[in-house]
């Protein structure tokens, strides 16, 4: 156990985003996407960023309750994503 506390899903409403509103076939959307971060896309990740940052954003603030621990947290993931997208079996 890390210690941090759950997040409670009240401090983390997921309507306030425009992404959360995206239509159903997007998910298609996403794994063509990912395919195109694997392949070293750069574009497809600045994609996959404007879609996805502002609930990770949320998430990662909801856990760590400062917005430039938040802000880096969300940095490191996309470089994460960024450098391991090439090693994932199925995108």
């Amino acid at each position: 156990m890390s210690g941090r506390p759950t997040p409670d899903p009240a401090d983390h409403p997921t309507d306030t985003h425009p992404t959360d509103a995206r239509p159903a076939d997007d998910a298609a959307g996403d794994e063509g996407l990912a395919r195109a971060v694997a392949a070293g896309d750069v574009a497809a990740l600045a994609l996959v960023a404007d879609r996805h940052a502002p609930r990770l954003y949320d998430y990662c603030h909801a856990l760590l309750r400062d917005g430039d621990t938040a802000a880096a947290a969300l940095r490191d993931t996309l470089l994460a994503a960024w450098a391991h997208a090439g090693g994932l079996a199925d995108p």
